[in-house]
């Protein structure tokens, strides 16, 4: 069986392939880099991190949701977008990356 594919580039925001925020701790004297990006498990795949302790024990914590929320993560294929005539972010205004796909 074949496959035919199709190439395009499609463009998404910045914050989808790699995102860094800070995050402070709960009393305010500590800050955490809480970053979403390629993790060490292969190619394609994505994931959340951060420095804190809670991280490193339970694979979650309060600061990976509070950047989720400031993170964008604007991608044209998930929204009836197109290309954004000033190729700035439609929803933060920030840059833009350009990715392959199959149509």
């Amino acid at each position: 069986m074949a496959y035919d594919f199709t190439e395009a580039v499609a463009p998404v925001c910045v914050t989808v392939k790699d995102f860094v925020y800070r995050a402070k701790s709960s009393d305010g004297k500590t800050e955490y880099r809480v970053t979403y990006g390629p993790t060490p498990y292969g190619r394609y795949q994505h994931d959340w991190e951060c420095e804190c302790r809670g991280f490193q024990t339970h694979k979650t914590c309060r600061h990976i949701d509070e950047a989720k929320q400031a993170r964008c993560g604007w991608n044209r294929h998930l929204e009836p977008y197109s290309m954004p005539e000033d190729r700035k972010c439609p929803d933060c205004g920030g840059p833009l990356s350009f990715v392959r796909v199959a149509v």
